[in-house]
C-alpha cells in the first residue's frame, strides 16, 4: 500500500516541480503580481495530467496555494530543491543545492516524488503559457548558468 503524502510534503514536491520547470525554460525573473501568478497557476493546474496525484494541493478560485503557501514559503522549507526570492519587484527563482543545475534538480525530484521530469515540465509549460500573453516573465539570453 503507498504511503499518503502529508500537505507540507505535497506542496513542496508541486513548488519544487513549478519551479525547476520554470528554471528549465530559461525564466530568471517573474512578476509579483499575486493574481496573475494565481490566475496561471489555476490555468495549469486544471489542465496538469498529475494534478490529482496532489490532492492536498489547492488550485482554486476559492483558494489557491501557490502564492503564499508555496512560493512564500520556498525560502524557509528544509530539504527542497528550489526556491524563489523576492527582489527588484520580481519573483527569482533558483535552485537550493549550490553547483546544480534544474535539470539535475528535476532529475532527483523526478525519482523523488515518482513524478516525471517531463510532467513537471508540462506543468511549468501551462503556468508559464498563461503568464506569456501578458509577458510577466524575464528570459534568460543564451544558455542558462
Amino acid at each position: 500500500m503507498p504511503t499518503t503524502k502529508s500537505k507540507v510534503t505535497q506542496q513542496v514536491e508541486v513548488g519544487d516541480g513549478l519551479t525547476l520547470g520554470v528554471l528549465a525554460s530559461g525564466i530568471v525573473a517573474m512578476t509579483v503580481n499575486k493574481q496573475a501568478i494565481d490566475f496561471a497557476f489555476l490555468y495549469a493546474w486544471r489542465r496538469w495530467s498529475h494534478a490529482s496525484d496532489y490532492p492536498q494541493v489547492h488550485g482554486s478560485v476559492e483558494r489557491n496555494d501557490l502564492y503564499y503557501q508555496i512560493i512564500g514559503r520556498s525560502a524557509a522549507r528544509k530539504w527542497k530543491y528550489a526556491a524563489w526570492q523576492r527582489a527588484n519587484d520580481l519573483l527569482h527563482p533558483y535552485v537550493w543545492a549550490e553547483g546544480d543545475t534544474p535539470e539535475e534538480a528535476m532529475e532527483l525530484l523526478a525519482e523523488s516524488s515518482d513524478v516525471p521530469a517531463e510532467a513537471w515540465m508540462e506543468l511549468a509549460e501551462l503556468f508559464l503559457g498563461h503568464l506569456k500573453d501578458d509577458k510577466k516573465f524575464r528570459q534568460v539570453e543564451g544558455p542558462s548558468n
